[in-house]
């Protein structure tokens, strides 16, 4: 796993919003978590209370980096 996206799944589990270099984020509203790479939603995880729902989107950017964030 990379360095961005263990800080990504790191931030995600502790439920705090984070940066990683200038193109990727984590923000939370609420208890769901959106993953952004350069500015586009690639990612929601919404967190319940025992369950894990990914909804994944490539934006049309069908790169290696969008899939190592996914």
């Amino acid at each position: 796993m990379r360095v961005c996206e263990a800080k990504m799944v790191k931030a995600i589990k502790s439920g705090k919003s984070a940066v990683c270099g200038s193109n990727t984020r984590v923000v939370f509203n609420g208890h769901v978590a959106s993953v952004y790479l350069h500015g586009n939603v690639i990612a929601e995880v919404s967190i319940g209370y025992q369950t894990v729902v990914v909804c994944r989107d490539d934006c049309g950017w069908r790169t290696v980096t969008t899939k190592s964030r996914l």
